[in-house]
């Protein structure tokens, strides 16, 4: 498990919209998780919000540098941030516990 794999799951989910729609289409966080295996990637839940912590912490209304580069084709693609009571599986991860490994 890491943080690298945590953050090319992000980048990913920022350039690629046909898996980002797939990643927010699953209901329940189990098939969530093996879809998630089955594309390579191994991080736990804590590791993704550390990520998303990283990325949300300076966000303040202008971009820097790493957001920028999520940036694509004048459209942010970027998730908005997940609290304990979120209901997708993207978020429920990051609050459970779960790997996805």
């Amino acid at each position: 498990m890491s943080i690298e794999s945590a953050k090319k799951f992000r980048k990913k989910m920022n350039t690629d919209p046909e898996f980002g729609r797939k990643v927010m289409s699953f209901e329940g966080v189990e098939g969530f998780l093996e879809f998630i295996v089955k594309e390579g990637f191994d991080f736990t839940g804590e590791e993704l919000r550390e990520v998303n912590e990283e990325i949300y912490k300076g966000v303040d209304g202008e971009l820097g540098l790493d957001e920028l580069e999520l940036v694509a084709g004048g459209v942010s693609t970027m998730l908005p941030p997940c609290t304990p009571q979120s209901t997708m599986p993207y978020c429920k991860i990051q609050f459970m516990g779960k790997s996805c490994n």
